[in-house]
């Protein structure tokens, strides 16, 4: 048999990028999708098999309050879907261009109300702007005035205070995401060594300043 070569989209790239920098957006879609409760404190582990976003077409009836009700923010880079078989009247008529402009108005001021709040993070909210205008990029390739439009109100540079808190922001993920895998490398050889299970969190506990409570999940 032929081995078949898989290649991905810009589209996949953002949705792996989303999924691998804000990992915790994809917890309200499964929610959503498949009926489940989960309240998003759950360990998210990704299997090593690539998948690949295949559907590009838009859903024309879903709404920018349906979106944030849901907390459904993944899917605010593909926002741009439902509108995409209007492009060519958006180039060409500028009061329709306007109001799709206000649209990404209405996204960019929610995310600031739920980074106001605490919801979001610096960090995750410049994440869906910008991988918003990845897929901007690319779907709207042959419309300059429509894809100038939207990149206008979701945002263009950086301002340096942001970049200041996005580089900290991931610092913090960073040295986060260290520590946690460190741990379950330390438990694992551990526990390969036979070591009984509270001797084991006696030591991840002194190793790294952790509660009891907190060494228990990594058993």
């Amino acid at each position: 048999m032929e081995n078949i070569r898989i290649t991905s989209t810009p589209y996949d790239d953002v949705f792996r990028t989303l999924l691998n920098d804000c990992s915790h957006l994809i917890i309200p879609l499964i929610n959503e999708i498949f009926g489940e409760h989960y309240s998003g404190q759950e360990k998210i582990i990704f299997s090593p098999n690539e998948h690949f976003l295949n559907q590009q077409g838009g859903n024309e009836d879903t709404r920018i309050k349906e979106i944030f009700e849901k907390n459904l923010l993944l899917l605010i880079p593909f926002y741009i879907f439902s509108h995409e078989t209007r492009f060519e009247q958006y180039e060409k008529d500028e009061i329709k261009r306007k109001a799709l402009q206000e649209e990404y108005e209405q996204i960019k001021n929610k995310l600031e109300e739920l980074l106001n709040q605490g919801v979001i993070s610096e960090y995750t909210k410049c994440t869906i702007i910008e991988m918003s205008s990845k897929v901007l990029e690319h779907i709207a390739i042959k419309y300059n005035a429509v894809r100038k439009g939207v990149k206008k109100v979701m945002g263009g540079k950086i301002l340096e205070y942001e970049a200041k808190a996005i580089r900290q922001d991931g610092i913090s993920q960073g040295i986060s995401q260290g520590i946690s895998q460190g741990i379950e490398g330390t438990v694992s050889i551990l526990k390969n060594l036979g070591i009984p299970p509270q001797t084991i969190l006696a030591k991840i506990q002194e190793q790294y300043n952790l509660t009891p409570e907190a060494s228990k999940k990594y058993l």
